[in-house]
Parts: C-alpha cells; sequence; structure tokens
C-alpha cells in the first residue's frame, strides 16, 4: 500500500486536523460529490476534501511537498 486517502466534510475541521496529525495532507476538494441522507443537510450535495499520505517503503511516510 503507497498511498491512503481520505474524504472528509470540510466543516469537520477536527477531523481535517486529526488527519493531519497523522501526516496526511489536504489534496483538494470536490465539488457537490457527496449526498447526505440525513440530518439537517438531508437531500443535499456536498463538497469534501480529500485528504492523503503516501510511503515510499513500509513504515517511513513521505513528507508532504
Amino acid at each position: 500500500m503507497w498511498t491512503l486517502q481520505g474524504s472528509i466534510l470540510p466543516e469537520n475541521q477536527a477531523r481535517v486536523a486529526l488527519h493531519q496529525r497523522f501526516g496526511f495532507w489536504l489534496m483538494g476538494r470536490r465539488e457537490k460529490i457527496a449526498w447526505m441522507s440525513y440530518g439537517p443537510m438531508a437531500n443535499q450535495l456536498r463538497d469534501t476534501v480529500i485528504m492523503e499520505r503516501r510511503i515510499t517503503t513500509v513504515g517511513r511516510p513521505v513528507p508532504p511537498g
């Protein structure tokens, strides 16, 4: 496994910070890609941010950039 990716709702800053603490960096934003099926934003398309972490060898993360 060389790349791990996560897709997070952008307003969830706690989860974005947690991913950054574990070596993930922000790759970009996908617009209107996630369908909300519950809660106050039900039946709406939502944006997400993509977080990524790459490794060159098992157990050795590559720094962002």
